[in-house]
């Protein structure tokens, strides 16, 4: 039986909108399955720019509660699959009730269904899994996906929970907890994954004392077992990540051309949208300021009206003055 795997992973700005593409398809993956299934959304947005309208809305928020920091990432990416070797013994019901089980649960520990930015299960690449992209918000407008995440204390905690809950019922197993075992480096672990196996652990090799070396020659001969082995297995991720490297190098840059493009449609759509704010802004304070000199003009034109008044006043009086006088002349 396989294992039960959920990967988490911090995103920037920038890594939340290149996932919202990836996981809702917007950008199709160089290794997609010709002919595979459509993705299947479980929940939230429906484009990847309404995703990114609601994360600049919390980054706002944030920012106004004075809590941000260029250091924040935002969103927090998980993946969710299983091993290759419960492929064929899972049926797709039992999948679909795997990742929905998944969703409950990243759900309910994340922030609740608001913080889901989306979730969808891929089946167009080798292994089934859900892409799910949270929102990391908590206490109202903070955000950070590390505090999604915590200490190493947390993660085992959070991988033990996801395991009893999601892993568990279908008979999957849970990785071993605090081997201590080191990661292979990319590029071997790429040209594995890309041949189709999967990634061999390294063999441990044993340390041998002088004591060893004067009365246990079995042990000494152990450990030159195992330094050969594990030179061998390198030698092979070497020549299979050499492979990987070489596999579709045209999809492959074309996929980044495209991922490329998207970012500079999405700086100049903000850059557009900025700029028709600014134009708003000043046609807006151009308005006030003609309302304020209409106002003024009126307050003028009610002065000369009341000076009018005075003027007309004047003069009805002199004439009955005059009047007065001339019939005393008379």
């Amino acid at each position: 039986m396989g294992y039960a795997i959920m990967r988490l992973a911090p995103r920037s700005m920038q890594g939340a909108q290149a996932m919202l593409a990836h996981a809702l398809r917007e950008t199709v993956p160089a290794n997609a399955i010709e002919g595979a299934p459509r993705p299947e959304p479980l929940a939230g947005v429906a484009t990847s720019a309404q995703g990114m309208a609601k994360v600049r809305a919390a980054v706002q928020a944030c920012k106004e509660a004075k809590r941000w920091q260029k250091s924040i990432k935002p969103v927090l990416d998980v993946l969710v699959t299983f091993s290759r070797d419960d492929l064929a013994r899972l049926t797709k019901e039992q999948q679909d009730d795997y990742f929905a089980r998944s969703l409950a649960f990243a759900t309910e520990r994340f922030g609740g269904p608001e913080n889901v930015l989306t979730a969808v299960v891929h089946r167009d690449e080798a292994t089934p899994h859900m892409q799910l992209l949270v929102l990391a918000r908590y206490d109202d407008v903070r955000l950070s996906a590390s505090k999604f995440m915590g200490g190493k204390g947390q993660l085992h905690q959070l991988q033990n929970d996801f395991w009893k809950a999601c892993g568990k019922p279908f008979g999957m197993q849970r990785g071993e907890p605090r081997t201590g075992a080191k990661n292979l480096p990319v590029r071997q672990l790429y040209g594995a994954l890309a041949a189709g196996a999967e990634p061999p652990e390294l063999l441990e090799v044993p340390e041998v004392s002088l004591k060893d070396r004067l009365v246990a020659p079995e042990r000494i001969a152990q450990r030159q077992r195992a330094i050969e082995q594990n030179n061998q297995t390198i030698e092979q991720l070497r020549a299979q990540a050499a492979r990987g490297r070489g596999l579709h190098p045209e999809l492959l840059a074309r996929e980044a051309e495209r991922y490329r493009a998207a970012v500079r449609r999405a700086d100049l759509a903000e850059q557009q949208a900025q700029e028709a704010a600014k134009r708003a802004s000043e046609a807006l304070k151009a308005a006030e300021q003609g309302e304020r000199y209409l106002a003024d003009l009126d307050r003028r034109l009610e002065a000369r009206q009341r000076d009018l008044a005075k003027v007309d006043a004047d003069i009805d009086r002199l004439r009955e003055m005059r009047d007065r006088e001339r019939g005393l002349d008379r």
